[in-house]
């Protein structure tokens, strides 16, 4: 599981036709009625869609020009980027047919500013990319409570007219990596800095154009940043997190304020809130893609697990109402792909067992019956694993990490990702310490020698 030591560790009844997000303001904003009324709560969208139908208000993006890219100055000019405009941005080049990718997420990855300065030493390691950090506040040091990712879902609005975010895109623009260019920008739903307050509802209207929003500006930079799209993870991480894909725990939060829907309400709501989400990135990035470290298995696959992974599963029950909402809002035909990272493959070494995981991503997720649109579904998901670098286990030596990574990504149709807490690449909270003998197996399993 990906947790940090130092934290405590279906009836589709409406959809609304685009995100409102509102316009006119700057920087960061926090609203003062943080508490919402039941009455705010169970306001209904002001748009809506047969149950069975996708959503056919989707202008087309026309693949014109080139991805804008800001001059080093803009942020110290206080310029901004240019009204983000769909039909101005072509989508991302295609990813290269036939080629896997190893890109990493740990307890080390890398913010934009070390990434601007570190692209060198990027280069020679055996990865093609990493999960991405951007600092709400450049001249404050990394904290789950100064970076957007773990802020994605907050009550405050972030706007790309703040130049903290103009300067993390031109990080990465001016970076021009030759190999490490497979980057995710990291978002974690799961701290409890984004809502200590428990105010979170996914029927507060108001709340959700923020989100929308946020989604909306992250993904302005990693447009700009020449960045591949999201490596996302839902996962709880505290006592005190909002826990907001967690269906029983959403029901009591909302209950409290007398707020009471059944479980299809919360599905149906949560479908509506990732087609926002997906149509408000799809406004300045018209085709990212999606690497979930648990993705539609992890409510399906977890229980037929045992009583931990039953319990467990409470925790994603409303992640495939809200990716499919999502998958109902994309654009087909651009390259948009959503990645199951099936975290349960963290100690996975074999053929068998990648062919077992790719079963339940491709069929066992559709047999459930959760899904109101199979066939977008089979559109856009595929199969990605991780693998985890510094577990205990018998079988975690280097010549086993090499089967592993080997095994994983002749199975996987895009990318596999690391990940590690001891163990480390970058120099960022302590010197970097993969030994010689496990980065050499990293590179004999993807077949390769070191540059």
């Amino acid at each position: 599981m990906t947790q940090f030591r130092w934290l405590t560790c279906i009836t589709f009844a409406s959809l609304l036709g685009g995100c409102a997000a509102a316009t006119g303001h700057t920087g960061v904003q926090t609203d003062v009625d943080a508490d919402v009324s039941a009455s705010a709560l169970d306001a209904s969208p002001a748009t809506t869609t047969t149950s069975d139908a996708r959503p056919t208000d989707l202008a087309p993006v026309d693949a014109v020009g080139d991805r804008a890219v800001l001059p080093p100055s803009a942020a110290d000019a206080g310029a901004t980027p240019d009204a983000p405009i769909a039909a101005g941005r072509p989508p991302i080049p295609p990813f290269p047919p036939g080629q896997k990718k190893l890109v990493y997420l740990g307890w080390d990855y890398p913010t934009t500013q070390y990434f601007k300065t570190h692209v060198a030493s990027l280069d020679k390691l055996p990865l093609d990319g990493s999960a991405i950090d951007v600092l709400i506040n450049r001249a404050q040091p990394w904290s789950p409570e100064n970076t957007l990712g773990r802020n994605i879902l907050t009550d405050t609005r972030f706007e790309m007219t703040d130049p903290n975010f103009v300067a993390a895109a031109n990080d990465m623009a001016d970076a021009k990596p030759v190999r490490f260019k497979y980057n995710l920008f990291h978002v974690s739903t799961g701290y409890p800095v984004q809502d200590p307050n428990k105010t979170f509802s996914w029927f507060d209207d108001k709340r959700w154009v923020k989100v929308a929003n946020n989604w909306k500006t992250l993904a302005n930079i990693a447009y700009l940043a020449h960045g591949r799209g999201f490596l996302v993870d839902f996962e709880p991480y505290a006592s005190t997190v909002i826990d907001a894909f967690a269906l029983a725990a959403q029901k009591a939060g909302d209950a409290k304020r007398g707020l009471v829907k059944d479980d299809a309400a919360y599905k149906a709501i949560a479908r509506q809130r990732g087609f926002e989400v997906m149509k408000a990135i799809q406004e300045v990035f018209p085709n990212p893609e999606f690497l979930f470290c648990w993705g539609e298995t992890a409510a399906v696959q977890a229980p037929a697990r045992g009583a931990f992974w039953n319990s467990w599963a409470e925790h994603f029950l409303l992640v495939p109402a809200f990716l499919e909402g999502m998958r109902m809002a994309a654009t087909k035909g651009i390259g948009t792909k959503f990645i199951d990272g099936y975290e349960f493959s963290y100690s996975y070494n074999n053929a068998n067992q990648f062919d077992g995981a790719l079963k339940e991503i491709r069929d066992n997720v559709k047999a459930a019956g959760i899904l109101v649109a199979p066939e977008l579904y089979d559109e856009f998901v595929r199969p990605g694993f991780g693998l985890y670098l510094d577990r205990t286990d018998p079988r975690h030596t280097p010549a086993g990490f090499e089967a592993m990574v080997r095994a994983s990504l002749a199975k996987t149709d895009q990318y596999v990702w690391l990940y590690s807490e001891g163990v480390v690449f970058f120099d960022i909270h302590k010197a970097p310490n993969v030994s010689p003998d496990f980065m050499n197996a990293i590179w004999k399993g993807r077949g390769e020698t070191p540059p």
